[in-house]
This record gives structure tokens, C-alpha cells and sequence, in this order.
């Protein structure tokens, strides 16, 4: 009611609005978590005495991305993880954004979504399936992650490698109606 949408995030989850108006860019709604890709959390984590490193392979070779020890977690500001004690920062980044005129796409994907699709393929499924379900939207979106090569730990047994979700809300300010939330994984 108040043309605007207010997000809270911890996690490695990351939420976009998509407008379908193919001309108005995708706005992220969080902040970006990851240790391998924040600059502000490897400072955070560093200040608190944190060590960063890759987990080891079997040939003890550096393998995958940055970790946090203890624990060897991937990204440290989440509900949960008390492994690593001190470290974990559940406190949310919030923000609120202008709503878009017309109709948009709120869509929160997990890290296996975004680490196998840029963003602007996942807009472009948005726009493309305007005509489907939300739900019809977010099993498009997880099956597109899914055939990347990079999504699976071997050829032969194909097993994602993380999580890979996908939630749409479809919101139109026109006529006030909004589709329930969907996921699917």
C-alpha cells in the first residue's frame, strides 16, 4: 500500500526485483554476503581474528571458495551456524526500495541459483513467462540453474553441488493483485 518493498537479509540467498518492463534494469534487494565476494565481511572477519582460507582437496590442494575457520562456512551472517561462535553476525541488512509502476517480479534465489545464471537470464525468464504462473516462473528459473555443466559434482551421478531454489512473488500495482509465493528446489 505503500508502493514500496523492504528487505531483510542474511545469507547467501539473494533477492532482485525485476520489472517487466524489459527497460528498467533489476534492482538487487540485498547485500552480498559471501566471504569470497565482500570485501566488507573478509574485513569484518579479519578484524575479529578470523582465518581465511579454501577448504583442501584429497591432494591437499585449495579447493572451492573462501571459507571462515572455524568452521569452515562460505558466508558468516546468518541465522544459525553457532559453530563459529563469535563470528556469525545474525543481524540483517535492510533497505527499502521504490515499488515499480506496473507489474514486477520479486525473486529470491539460493547461491546454486545465481552461481549457474547471470541475473539478466533470470530476468529475461521473468519477462519471457509473464504469461505463466509464479510457480511455472520459478521451476523455469531452478531447471535453467540445473543444466548449467558447473551445477554438479560429477558427469556421471548428477547431484547439484549447492541448493538450488528459486522463490517468485509476482506483484502488479495496476489492479492491486498479487500471486501467492512460490518456491521451488
Amino acid at each position: 500500500t505503500r508502493g514500496e518493498i523492504t528487505c531483510a537479509h542474511v545469507g547467501d540467498s539473494v533477492a532482485f526485483l525485476i520489472p517487466a518492463d524489459g527497460n528498467r534494469r533489476a534492482t538487487e534487494l540485498c547485500e552480498d554476503h559471501r566471504i569470497e565476494t565482500s570485501e566488507v565481511e573478509r574485513k569484518r572477519l579479519k578484524e575479529q581474528g578470523g582465518t581465511l582460507a579454501r577448504a583442501m582437496d584429497p591432494f591437499g590442494q585449495p579447493s572451492g571458495p573462501l571459507r571462515l575457520w572455524p568452521g569452515g562456512v562460505a558466508q558468516a551472517r546468518s541465522i544459525g551456524d553457532s559453530d563459529i561462535g563469535p563470528f556469525n553476525d545474525p543481524l540483517p541488512h535492510a533497505c527499502t526500495f521504490p515499488f515499480p509502476d506496473g507489474r514486477a517480479d520479486v525473486v529470491v534465489c539460493s547461491d546454486g541459483v545465481w552461481d549457474a545464471l547471470l541475473r539478466s537470464n533470470v530476468a529475461a525468464t521473468c519477462r519471457k513467462s509473464h504469461h505463466c504462473t509464479a510457480k511455472v516462473t520459478a521451476r523455469l528459473i531452478v531447471d535453467a540453474a540445473l543444466r548449467q555443466r558447473h551445477a554438479y559434482d560429477n558427469q556421471e551421478v548428477r547431484i547439484p553441488k549447492d541448493d538450488t531454489s528459486c522463490i517468485v512473488l509476482r506483484i502488479s500495482t495496476q489492479d492491486s493483485t498479487t500471486e501467492d509465493e512460490v518456491g521451488e528446489s
